[in-house]
């Protein structure tokens, strides 16, 4: 019998509780083509990442709207076929800051998702240092609420073929 990975393919979402940045990154990897990493927080004088403290509504990934993009103070270019999306808190902020959830309609997990989350739900999550949220960005909207202030989050980007459909899944090996 094999262990589940640390990181496994997100269905459609869930929060790994403690780990390492180290631990993030190399568990994230497998799970697709790497697209992007970046640190998202409020560290920036001007631009995109000096308005980080304004709440975000529900979205995905890749679909930045030119009102949102006006607001953060700019145009910013997004990449397509963003499968995958992890964020793992490097460091907490003293304000809350919530990265809120929703399960897309038209989506039926196999199983609920963490704290039995189901479709058309919100979950409002409070990531913690050393945590990771791990979502499928083609099923889960996201967005934040709260303040950002001193909260720094590790995101990476993956495109995943297979949850795309490009490529039929890996048999199961009992």
């Amino acid at each position: 019998m094999t262990d589940r990975p640390k990181y496994p393919v997100p269905d459609p979402w869930y929060i790994v509780e403690s780990s390492t940045l180290e631990e993030f990154v190399l568990g994230m990897l497998p799970l697709g083509h790497l697209l992007e990493t970046s640190v998202v927080g409020v560290f920036e004088d001007k631009g995109r990442g000096s308005r980080r403290n304004i709440e975000l509504p529900l979205h995905r990934d890749g679909q930045y709207s030119k009102k949102l993009a006006e607001a953060q103070g700019g145009s910013v270019v997004e990449f397509p076929n963003i499968d995958i999306v992890g964020l793992h808190c490097i460091r907490e902020g003293s304000e809350q800051c919530f990265t809120t959830l929703l399960v897309a309609e038209g989506y039926v997990p196999e199983a609920d998702g963490p704290g039995g989350l189901m479709t058309g739900n919100i979950e409002c999550i409070e990531l913690r240092r050393g945590q990771s949220l791990v979502f499928d960005n083609n099923r889960c909207l996201h967005g934040r609420s709260g303040t950002v202030g001193e909260r720094l989050v590790v995101r990476m980007w993956l495109r995943n073929d297979i949850l795309r459909g490009v490529i039929p899944p890996q048999p199961q090996v009992p």
